[in-house]
């Protein structure tokens, strides 16, 4: 009898392993993987938004251009542009988002992936990562 206990514990094993969701379990492989894309757009979409202060940053920190330099532009391109960069970012979630839920739409299996909560993750990372590229890069411009 023990012996059939071990083999159906392991039988149990391969089927959570493969994504079978076992009651209540709420952090199986399709949230995990909903958090991870949510999380690596909202990233690109954050950094696609502060892009015009990021780009001049990494051109000074790779010896590319001098920091006054790298300043000027970052200004400029924050002042004249810096609506066009956000509204990119904003552009990208948005097509993100949509893929997104088409994606799950057009999963065959009972329960599909959630695109809100893929929607919070990308909107979340995407404001902090703004957030924290836009402090660093003021920090830098101001040590310059």
């Amino acid at each position: 009898m023990a012996h059939l206990r071990s083999d159906m514990r392991s039988t149990l094993g391969q089927y959570r392993w493969l994504g079978a969701r076992h009651r209540g379990d709420v952090t199986g492989p399709a949230h995990r993987s909903e958090r991870r894309s949510g999380v690596r757009l909202g990233l690109l979409a954050g950094t696609l938004g502060i892009g015009c202060c990021v780009g001049p940053t990494v051109l000074a920190l790779t010896g590319l251009a001098s920091a006054s330099t790298a300043v000027a532009m970052g200004n400029r391109l924050y002042r004249d542009w810096g609506w066009a960069f956000k509204l990119a970012a904003v552009c990208f979630a948005l097509a993100a988002i949509l893929i997104q839920r088409r994606r799950a739409r057009s999963c065959p299996v009972a329960e599909r992936p959630s695109s809100t909560r893929t929607s919070l993750w990308l909107a979340g990372t995407a404001v902090g990562a703004y957030a924290l590229l836009y402090a660093v890069t003021k920090g830098l411009s101001r040590l310059a």
